[in-house]
């Protein structure tokens, strides 16, 4: 850092750099997950849409349920720009949840309208720091191996400890497996099953990091077998984020 400032509390560090941009809060609200009654596909989803789309993808935040665990799914684009993003919740349950959200994305380009308080730019005179936004505060940094089930087993599940407290989480990278499953009486009818990594309350210190189950994409064919395919991370990193709404 050439210049900037640091300011050191008792709770948390913010770092003002010249170089690099703070992410700020960006929008944040509740979004329901939905049951669909047991049809196949039947898995729990909700989509939340952005008030304006975005040129990147935000950190999306998610503060965990009790009732099961539940993930980021996807990110939906419009042509080069971020819309909004879809959760998915494990297949086995069948009663509709609400989840709360944060989305968080660089602050330049995105700037408040407050006329006093302090900016920071860099060189090329993009804002780095604005302190007329909130920003993403990081309390830990949690690790997990996390590796992925068979379709026939119960699926795999972490508890981490964390700081004491009711936290937002940010799940990385972003993992996805297919399993390819057959249903021979259905002529055969093939369902791909993918899976992605999802949290779920279990107190205030502790959170459990696992996998969310979801069917779609049917379709009649000719295959025999069961094969998982795609990306899961050996290593994860789960952020825990402090609540700035």
């Amino acid at each position: 850092m050439v210049y900037g400032l640091k300011i050191t509390n008792d709770d948390l560090k913010i770092i003002i750099d010249e170089n690099y941009s703070n992410y700020a809060l960006y929008e944040s609200g509740s979004l329901t997950l939905t049951y669909d009654g047991g049809n196949i596909p039947n898995f729990l989803t909700g989509t939340a849409t952005f008030s304006t789309a975005v040129p990147v993808p935000p950190l999306i935040a998610i503060k965990p349920d009790s009732s099961y665990h539940a993930g980021l799914k996807r990110y939906i684009k419009s042509g080069a720009n971020y819309t909004g993003f879809e959760l998915g919740g494990d297949i086995a349950k069948q009663a509709n949840l609400t989840i709360y959200w944060m989305a968080f994305i660089p602050v330049s380009g995105h700037e408040s309208a407050e006329t006093y308080g302090l900016k920071v730019k860099d060189s090329s005179g993009n804002v780095t720091f604005d302190s007329g936004r909130k920003y993403l505060k990081i309390l830990n940094v949690l690790s997990s191996t996390l590796t992925y089930s068979s379709m026939t087993t119960t699926p795999n599940t972490d508890n981490l400890n964390h700081t004491a407290g009711t936290h937002y989480f940010i799940t990385s990278p972003y993992g996805l497996i297919n399993n390819v499953i057959d249903f021979d009486a259905q002529g055969p009818y093939t369902f791909f099953a993918p899976r992605v990594v999802g949290v779920k309350y279990v107190n205030s210190t502790t959170v459990s990091f696992g996998e969310t189950f979801f069917y779609e994409n049917g379709v009649m064919d000719d295959i025999r077998s069961a094969f998982p395919y795609g990306f899961w991370p050996s290593n994860w990193k789960i952020l825990v984020v402090k609540d700035v709404t």
